[in-house]
């Protein structure tokens, strides 16, 4: 079980008050303890009963079991309890060491992370606006108003973007409440920690009735490391907003194709690389254009893309014959097809 300083209780691994076998080792490897309906008031009371308790075992009045108390303090002065039930005494102090071990991603995970970074005056939302608006700041610069070296991030990080909606309302209650942010532009800005798959997934699972609730959407940018990246990184997260889909939780690495794409079209010189009959075609028929393009991005999949068109088979045959007859379109060598398909994704 997780409490916070205020003693309610964030997670157990129970469900709904029942007890179900689950291996408590495994639990904290996943690094994910779900989320309790309702506090256990009798045992945060005997929790706050104990003045001094870190990684000691305690007998609580009225409960059969022993208690393995860890008072886990956080950097920006906060703390969080975790206490686990000992039923098998012999292998629990067996597995003390794994315990310490994962401390720190736990508290990731429920939101209780101690965000490892701090700047002079406790300024870093300042100094990563300066960055933003800054694209050029010197790393000197900014190693000198930090109280650690930009080079080496403690953990991986991402910038997490959220197009701020009419209404203006902040996504309180969330894991997001524990990380930097800041307002930039048209977005709420956070700098997140990306140590772990289960993090994003918590965020996401977080974010999405207020996504839905106030029609706006979000963008995760890939992990890095330097913090003097931030602004090529917040770029990233908000090309995920504007390339991904509307009212949901958007990743750039699964628009990065999409992304370098535009980042090829902006080449003033493109036209005079691109197949001449593709051009032509996109021009002229772009029915037979689009038939193609899809034929392609399906793996030359005939069933597949005749049912995405909504054709009969033999009209899909008849349209690639007339690629190949009228326009003189080939595919048939991997280099020809690498050609044409990349001609196809740039020319629209």
């Amino acid at each position: 079980m997780v409490f916070d300083s205020s003693l309610k209780l964030l997670g157990h691994s129970e469900e709904k008050g029942k007890p179900v076998l689950v291996d408590w080792l495994k639990t904290i490897k996943a690094g994910y303890i779900r989320v309790a309906d309702n506090a256990n008031e009798h045992l945060a009371q005997a929790v706050h009963s104990i003045r001094e308790g870190n990684g000691k075992v305690y007998r609580f009045a009225d409960f059969n079991q022993p208690f393995y108390l860890q008072k886990i303090g956080l950097r920006n002065s906060d703390h969080f309890y975790l206490v686990i039930v000992i039923v098998d005494r012999p292998n629990f102090e067996k597995d003390k060491s794994t315990i310490e071990s994962v401390i720190d991603k736990i508290s990731a995970t429920v939101g209780l992370h101690n965000f490892p970074y701090q700047s002079q005056g406790n300024n870093l939302e300042g100094l990563l606006r300066d960055i933003l608006v800054r694209p050029n700041i010197s790393v000197s610069e900014i190693k000198n108003r930090l109280q650690f070296d930009p080079h080496q991030l403690k953990r991986p990080l991402s910038a997490l973007c959220i197009k701020v909606p009419i209404t203006n309302i902040q996504p309180l209650g969330t894991i997001l409440t524990r990380f930097i942010s800041f307002h930039y532009d048209d977005y709420n800005v956070y700098m997140v920690e990306n140590s772990s798959l289960v993090i994003t997934k918590t965020i996401m699972q977080e974010l999405a009735p207020y996504l839905i609730r106030n029609k706006t959407s979000a963008g995760l940018s890939n992990s890095f490391t330097h913090l003097h990246q931030f602004n090529q990184f917040y770029q990233q997260a908000v090309k995920a907003i504007r390339l991904g889909e509307a009212n949901t939780f958007n990743q750039y690495h699964d628009y990065i194709a999409l992304d370098l794409l535009d980042h090829i079209r902006q080449d003033q010189s493109l036209n005079s690389y691109l197949s001449p009959q593709i051009q032509k075609l996109a021009k002229e028929n772009s029915e037979l254009f689009k038939t193609l393009k899809l034929f392609l991005l399906n793996h030359e999949n005939k069933k597949q893309t005749a049912l995405d068109l909504q054709i009969h088979r033999s009209t899909l045959d008849y349209r690639l014959n007339k690629l190949e007859q009228e326009y003189e379109i080939n595919y048939n060598t991997p280099r020809e097809y690498l050609y044409v398909f990349l001609s196809c994704l740039l020319v629209g």
